[in-house]
């Protein structure tokens, strides 16, 4: 089991049924999935190609394609890649952003509290911080950020302010 998920069962639900009145442990707000994306910006198909790959190397999942609208002026061109992690790998990339690659990126300087109810983004600039896509630099260069989504099963910010902070997320 992954320390992450470990803490959270073991450690922050308690607290959180300590502090709380609740009836049964299932009502307890949880992270249920994170969302990846890359892209947005081009259409080449290098822009795109690096896109999927560098999701790919960085959780081992494949990605899908992010696909433009259909409309008259365009006729839904791929723009990049999106992956969507659940339980076991949710956990497990939560680790290594959180011990493995935060606390050596070079301009870091916390997370902006969360505005929506259940949802926490935040956009990584230095996806090279990710260890082994550095070598692949020369191929990767196109590659714009990562756009992160944490899923909370929250009703309002401060619920969501309380269970990041238990999960070690350094809200500024």
């Amino acid at each position: 089991m992954c320390f992450l998920k470990m803490h959270y069962y073991e450690v922050v639900q308690r607290d959180m049924i300590l502090t709380e009145i609740v009836e049964n442990v299932s009502v307890l707000a949880s992270p249920t999935k994170i969302i990846l994306s890359f892209g947005g910006e081009n259409i080449e198909e290098s822009y795109v190609l690096s896109c999927i790959f560098s999701l790919f190397f960085i959780c081992g999942q494949k990605p899908y394609f992010i696909r433009q609208k259909v409309n008259d002026l365009s006729d839904g061109e791929v723009l990049g890649g999106k992956l969507t992690l659940r339980g076991f790998s949710m956990y497990n990339f939560l680790y290594r952003l959180l011990f493995d690659i935060l606390p050596y990126m070079k301009h870091f300087e916390g997370f902006r509290g969360p505005v929506h109810p259940n949802i926490f983004s935040f956009i990584i600039k230095d996806v090279f911080a990710f260890e082994g896509l550095g070598s692949f630099f020369l191929y990767l260069n196109l590659l714009g950020f990562l756009q992160c989504q944490v899923h909370f099963t929250t009703k309002n910010n401060i619920e969501v302010t309380m269970l990041g902070q238990s999960l070690f997320f350094c809200f500024s």
